[in-house]
């Protein structure tokens, strides 16, 4: 079967018969477009549609199928039987587009709950350390798409907290560090006059979401202490290394 010649044949019989393909799209029920592929040897025709198609347009099936008006079965290239093995496999061809379309959808579906599951899936490790009379405690919360870090507590333990000679001071500033890269800065001021450094500190919490951060590497991260004593005489830098 040869599609170009069956679309020339139809053109050729519609035009004969004073149609346009408007009219002999809606005299079969069908959108006009359809009948353009067909004369455009883009598309055949449904094998529901040739008796009909036959009828308007004053064909035989022989004729049709074969593309030439004028055929005789005797004069037939092509059996009906050719024609039923060519719709047949036609068919075929349609449901295993459709199948592989279905399953191509399937595949898409579950991939996306994949991903939507483990974007929203946070992932927590622990953050610690208790050097230099300090003990930190606190929380990498960690997603496909984003890090946090949360410190809930910084507590200061040194064997002074709690006698006379326990730090005083006005104010301290706590920095997180990254890699060398400033994080986060904060700086707390005791309100009328100068406090213990362990009730300043107490009941600190940071919170960092790392948007505003391109990278934060967990090994190489430190919280600085910055603060000066009652006496006004040294300004004291305790450097903490945060481990999971």
């Amino acid at each position: 079967m040869n599609i170009n010649k069956i679309g020339n044949l139809i053109a050729r019989q519609r035009i004969a018969k004073k149609m346009t393909q408007d009219q002999l799209a809606k005299k079969l029920g069908i959108l006009r477009t359809t009948v353009s592929k067909w004369e455009r040897g883009i598309n055949t025709p449904d094998i529901s549609l040739l008796q009909p198609l036959c009828q308007e347009l004053d064909l035989t099936f022989t004729e049709l199928i074969n593309g030439e008006k004028n055929i005789s079965n005797k004069d037939n290239t092509i059996t009906a039987i050719d024609a039923i093995n060519f719709y047949n496999k036609k068919t075929k061809n349609k449901y295993l587009i459709v199948s592989i379309n279905i399953i191509f959808l399937l595949f898409c579906f579950f991939l996306s709950l994949i991903i939507i599951n483990n974007y929203n899936k946070f992932t927590m490790y622990e953050i610690h350390t208790t050097k230099n009379d300090f003990t930190i405690n606190g929380y990498l919360l960690e997603s496909i798409n984003k890090k946090g870090i949360f410190i809930q507590n910084i507590i200061y333990n040194n064997e002074l907290v709690g006698t006379d000679q326990e730090i005083i001071t006005d104010s301290v500033t706590i920095t997180l560090e990254s890699n060398n890269n400033i994080i986060y800065q904060f700086k707390k001021i005791s309100n009328d006059r100068p406090e213990r450094l362990y009730n300043l500190l107490y009941n600190t919490s940071i919170y960092i979401d790392s948007d505003k951060v391109k990278k934060i590497d967990l090994n190489n991260l430190y919280l600085k202490i910055e603060f000066e004593d009652n006496q006004k005489t040294q300004n004291n830098t305790i450097d903490l290394s945060i481990n999971n």
